[in-house]
């Protein structure tokens, strides 16, 4: 009987100034979502997690509770 192997690759978590980089680059990028993150390994999820995630810690987004 032949066993087979399952190889599953664990990913680290990234750093918030590393999410923000990707964010970056997506925005310079000119691609859309899908073809990013396709080109990146990313989920379209995490992509827009990150997204969110900075425009709430940006200044703007930080006096969303005060406008």
């Amino acid at each position: 009987m032949d066993e087979q192997t399952l190889i599953v690759e664990v990913r680290r978590r990234r750093s918030r100034a590393e999410a923000g980089q990707l964010v970056a680059e997506y925005e310079a990028s000119g691609l859309s979502q899908v073809e990013f993150c396709q080109k990146q390994g990313l989920s379209l999820a995490t992509l827009a997690r990150y997204r969110k995630r900075q425009t709430q810690d940006s200044p703007a987004g930080g006096d969303r509770w005060w406008s």
